[in-house]
């Protein structure tokens, strides 16, 4: 699944890009504008329903070389206009640099039990008067608190994504 973090600073570049300059309603496109075939093409689905499709050309011949202008379009406007690279940086990453690197994709507020095996067993649950308590051990180690240890596992992140080839070599059973 997606990370919202990443997701919303993509939208951000694609809704908040400025333009930089608009090429008359009806005139040609430049040849080097290159949007019948774009380099780019982004479709928005909105939430009534309808949809924004941008897309994006080829650089602007002769602009600052600074400002990394290049041709674009959006669906419903009549004029070609032209943007900068330099306000589009998350466009070009890979789909998986989106990804949510949450090892849970549930918030803790989802949560009934938590149980941890390992070197020591752990079992927490929430209760609905006194919140998260210890299942087991019956008596929690002192200064023990289930709500701290409920957050912590919940707020666990990876900090790589790994080939998942062999799940033994890494010290996993099968899923």
């Amino acid at each position: 699944s997606g990370d919202a973090s990443k997701l919303q600073k993509l939208l951000d570049d694609i809704c908040l890009c400025p333009v930089f300059s608009f090429i008359e309603a009806g005139r040609a496109a430049p040849k080097e504008a290159r949007l019948l075939a774009p380099e780019v093409e982004i479709n928005l689905g909105l939430k009534d329903g309808s949809s924004v499709e941008v897309k994006l050309g080829r650089d602007v011949k002769d602009a600052d070389p600074k400002k990394r202008l290049i041709y674009a379009s959006v669906s419903g406007r009549p004029s070609l206009m032209t943007v900068s690279r330099n306000s589009l940086r998350f466009l070009n990453k890979q789909p998986g640099d989106y990804r949510s690197m949450a090892l849970f994709k549930h918030h803790l507020y989802d949560a009934r039990e938590v149980s941890i095996k390992g070197l020591h067993d752990v079992k927490i649950k929430r209760d609905s008067k006194k919140g998260w308590i210890f299942v087991e051990p019956k008596k929690a180690p002192k200064s023990a608190d289930a709500s701290m240890l409920a957050a912590g596992v919940s707020a666990l992140e990876a900090k790589e994504v790994v080939d998942n080839g062999n799940r033994a070599l890494l010290g996993l059973s099968k899923p």
